[in-house]
């Protein structure tokens, strides 16, 4: 795809309108990623556990898209704590165990080592969003199925049960447990919503309100907002309620409005005047 990108060819631009060519430039180069990122995403087969209660208050959905290589993890929970689920796993005596940790230091890699904090492994997990309401975090991220490492759950295309271990702390601070537990999810067939009707924004150019109109079965849609150097300006989850972004603050110029719902990703190119 990049060497696609580097063979097009683009007209001289005059040293007046150079910097103007040049924000263009990079605008539709991120929109046409963003594109194809909303492609793969959105037409992958997959499995899914659905969403599992933990405990009340603590949720963990995996969703496996086969086509792609990924799987993706939805975790909610308590935004004032750390929260942890290891794979595969029933006790903390089940060692080297996959664990995924949210703390202070951000969605970490480790893994089980006997009855004490788990022990640091290499990142796999990429975060594409980290959501806060008054009382709660939701954290989406994704990592290949196989890793190669040893320590790290292999995902697959298989239905079936997978045991869940996991606890939360006292706060953000990765220390001794507050409470854990052990659960069970299923995986089952599911087949992301490529039929889900678009989103509208409006008005566009806007200049301190964006309104958005959600499609008639989806209640709220976790934001993501990019300049056209690719830097996150804003992340944060929105609902049909309130369906409005304050836009005053922003800087003239063209953005990406991403609006992530489930395993259906929808992008639209913004205005601000």
């Amino acid at each position: 795809m990049f060497k696609f990108l580097a063979k097009i060819k683009y007209p001289y631009i005059a040293s007046s309108t150079c910097c103007h060519g040049l924000v263009e430039l990079g605008f539709l180069i991120i929109t046409f990623l963003f594109f194809i990122l909303t492609i793969n995403f959105a037409s992958a087969q997959s499995t899914t556990t659905g969403q599992i209660t933990l405990t009340p208050g603590f949720t963990l959905q995996l969703d496996v898209d086969v086509t792609n290589d990924k799987v993706y993890m939805t975790m909610t929970g308590p935004k004032n704590v750390w929260l942890g689920v290891a794979f595969d796993a029933q006790s903390m005596g089940n060692s080297n165990k996959d664990v995924v940790i949210y703390s202070s230091n951000g969605l970490r890699d480790y893994y089980l080592s006997g009855y004490s904090t788990p022990s640091q492994d290499s990142n796999d997990w990429t975060v594409l969003s980290n959501n806060e309401t008054a009382t709660s975090r939701t954290i989406v991220a994704y990592r290949t199925l196989n890793t190669g490492q040893s320590t790290d759950y292999v995902f697959s295309s298989n239905t079936g049960n997978i045991p869940l271990l996991w606890a939360k702390g006292n706060g953000l601070n990765l220390a001794y447990h507050g409470s854990r537990g052990m659960a069970i999810g299923t995986f089952t067939l599911g087949t992301p919503d490529v039929s889900q009707q678009p989103f509208e924004v409006y008005p566009n150019p806007t200049i301190n309100l964006l309104n958005f109109k959600f499609p008639t079965n989806i209640q709220t849609t976790n934001i993501s907002v990019f300049d056209v150097l690719g830097k996150t300006v804003l992340q944060t989850t929105i609902s049909a309620a309130q369906p409005t972004l304050d836009t005053s603050a922003w800087s003239p110029g063209m953005y990406v409005v991403q609006m992530v719902t489930g395993n259906n990703v929808q992008t639209k190119r913004v205005i601000k005047q």
